[in-house]
């Protein structure tokens, strides 16, 4: 992003990486909000700098956003104090320390959650709920669009199991803030089309190019690890092994669960 700004380039398309083809930005992690927000910076001291101030600030917003939503929920500064360092030091966050910054920006989710929990209590008027819904949805989409997906999939998820769980009385409610969320985020499609034209009809992916047997984990590992893995996934991984971020997912997992220390990797065994 730096470098398409200072040579007034199309941010989305660029030649300086796999020359002389290109390649589209629009499908890589590039998270061109906080690339552009840290411009000055990356233009006086270089991408280096830009990226240890996003290593350094993500753990304080992370636990920031986490504080607000526990402030609302237990109206008591210490329990949400510590809920907000525990996500802000959690596994999750730490191994984001290693490689995959623009998975550490998760500082909207918590503030889109603490807005919609508002909204079901009729705290905040619907228009404004859309507003600030729409914004952190767009924030979220320049950092990740692959946390923006899984929002939408998980929130999803748990908007259904809340309607079928709720007297008949709260099911209303329930449905009208579903319906809100559905239009917040039409209006961040919208206000993303430019991005999304590049991402599906410029130089869109034919074929699937990046292995689910490379990171992929089975459910049973969010509440213990597995040291045994398949035969076909272990060669896999020997072949093309994958990020520390994804490869310790097993050590995010719910509090009381032994760690997993692969003893072959440095690396991990800090992180255990």
């Amino acid at each position: 992003m730096a470098y398409a700004i200072s040579h007034h380039l199309n941010p989305f398309l660029t030649t300086a990486v796999w020359a002389p083809s290109g390649v589209n930005l629009a499908w890589a992690t590039d998270f061109p909000l906080a690339t552009l927000l840290l411009y000055p910076i990356t233009r006086l001291y270089g991408p280096i700098v830009s990226c240890n101030i996003l290593h350094l600030i993500a753990p304080p917003l992370a636990g920031w956003s986490v504080f607000v939503l526990c402030r609302y929920l237990v109206p008591r500064f210490w329990p949400a104090w510590f809920g907000g360092c525990l996500f802000a030091f959690s596994p999750y966050m730490l191994t984001g320390m290693v490689d995959g910054v623009f998975l550490m920006l998760v500082f909207p989710l918590p503030l889109a959650v603490w807005a919609t929990l508002r909204r079901v209590a009729d705290e905040l008027k619907a228009q404004r709920f859309v507003a600030i819904l729409t914004l952190l949805l767009v924030v979220q989409f320049l950092i990740s669009p692959e946390i923006y997906a899984s929002a939408a999939f998980f929130g999803a998820i748990v908007l259904a199991l809340a309607f079928r769980m709720a007297p008949a009385e709260e099911q209303a409610p329930l449905l009208s803030v579903g319906v809100w969320i559905i239009l917040s985020y039409a209006l961040s499609a919208m206000l993303l089309l430019p991005y999304l034209y590049y991402m599906c009809r410029v130089r869109c992916p034919k074929r699937v190019f990046f292995s689910p047997w490379r990171t992929s984990i089975d459910s049973g590992q969010l509440l213990c690890a597995h040291h045994q893995q398949s035969a076909r996934q272990a060669s896999h991984l020997r072949r093309n092994r994958a990020s520390v971020s994804e490869r310790t997912f097993r050590i995010r997992r719910l509090p009381g669960a032994a760690a997993y220390r692969d003893h072959r990797d440095v690396r991990t065994r800090a992180l255990a």
